[in-house]
C-alpha cells in the first residue's frame, strides 16, 4: 500500500494510534509527546485518538488533554465526543457476523469479547483475556452465562475480539481458518491484527480510515487535511488516505509504506518529532 492523498497544505485535524505510537513499549506516557499536543492545540490544530480501544479506556485522556474533536475507537467503528461523551457515529455487526465470529472463537477456547459503543463484554475470561484488556485501560463486564451475554449485545456489536497472549500460533490459525470460512459463507466483515495475537473483527468496510472520515465529516474538513501518525498493519489505510501518513521508525513494513514520512521510534517520542514536522509544514 502507497500514500495516496495529496496533503492540503493546511493540516487541521491530526489523528493519532496510541500503543507504540503515542506511549511508548513500557506503555507509558511521555513528557514530550503531551507538550506536543500542547502545541499543536496552541496552533489550532484539532488532536484525536484512531485506536483499537475502547470509548471508556481513552475518555479520561481525553478530558486531561483538554481535546475537543471527534475521538476514534474500536478502530473505527465508533466516533464519539470526548465532551459530552455521546457516541457520534458507529458502524455495527449484523447478527449473522456478530454470532459467527463469537461462536468460532468460544467453540475454539478463545473467548471472545464482544464490544458495543459503550463497553467491553466476556464470558468465562482466561488470564490472557483480563490481561489484554485490562493492559488497554478497558472497563469489561463479565457475563455468567454465554446465552445472556449474546442476546444482550449481539445486535449492538461494533466488534468481536479474539485474543490470546501465549496461544499465538494456535490464534492465527484459526483465524486463518475463520477469515477464508467467513468470506465463503459471504458474511460481512473486516477483520485485523492490532497486536501479535489480538485480531479485531468488525463490520464490513471498517477500519481506521472509515472512522477517521466520519469524524473529519463531523467537523467539515477533507482528509487532505488530516495528518495521522501510526505504527501497525491497521494504522496502514489511515496512513495512506490522510494527507500526511506519519509512520514511526518502529513501525511495521506496511505502515511505513503507506506513510508519506517516517520519524523517531515510541520509545525515544517519535510522536512529538512528527507533531513538529506538522506544524513545520504548516507554518
Amino acid at each position: 500500500m502507497a500514500h495516496l492523498t495529496k496533503f492540503s497544505g493546511h493540516c487541521r485535524y491530526i489523528v493519532t494510534d496510541i500503543d507504540y505510537t503515542f506511549i511508548g513499549r513500557d506503555r507509558k506516557m511521555i513528557q514530550a509527546n503531551l507538550d506536543a499536543i500542547r502545541d499543536a492545540q496552541a496552533a489550532g490544530i484539532e488532536v484525536a485518538f484512531a485506536t483499537g480501544r475502547c470509548m471508556s479506556a481513552i475518555s479520561d485522556w481525553c478530558d486531561q488533554m483538554k481535546l475537543t474533536a471527534p475521538q476514534v475507537v474500536d478502530n473505527g467503528a465508533t466516533v464519539f465526543s470526548p465532551v459530552t461523551k455521546k457516541v457520534l457515529d458507529a458502524k455495527v455487526h449484523t447478527v449473522e457476523a456478530c454470532r459467527f465470529w463469537a461462536e468460532s472463537f468460544h467453540n475454539a477456547g478463545f473467548e471472545p469479547v464482544i464490544c458495543t459503543p459503550e463497553d467491553y463484554y466476556v464470558f468465562n475470561p482466561d488470564d490472557d483475556v483480563r490481561h489484554q484488556i485490562e493492559v488497554h485501560d478497558e472497563h469489561y463486564v463479565v457475563y455468567d452465562s454465554w446465552e445472556k451475554m449474546m442476546a444482550d449485545h449481539e445486535a449492538r456489536a461494533v466488534k468481536v475480539t479474539g485474543t490470546t497472549g501465549h496461544r499465538i500460533a494456535e490464534i492465527e490459525a484459526l483465524c486463518t481458518k475463520l477469515i477464508a470460512e467467513a468470506k465463503q459463507r459471504g458474511i460481512p466483515f473486516s477483520a485485523t491484527y492490532t497486536e501479535k495475537g489480538i485480531l479485531v473483527v468488525t463490520a464490513e468496510n471498517v477500519s481506521k480510515i472509515s472512522g477517521v472520515a466520519m469524524a473529519a465529516k463531523q467537523l467539515g474538513i477533507s482528509l487532505a487535511d488530516v495528518a495521522a501518525i501510526g505504527d501497525g498493519d491497521n494504522d496502514a489505510d489511515m496512513l495512506a488516505g490522510c494527507g500526511l501518513g506519519i509512520a514511526l521508525e518502529n513501525g511495521t513494513d506496511m505502515a511505513k509504506a503507506a506513510s508519506s514520512h517516517v520519524v523517531g521510534s515510541c520509545d525515544d517520542a517519535g510522536f512529538a518529532q512528527a507533531i513538529r514536522m506538522i506544524l513545520e509544514k504548516r507554518l
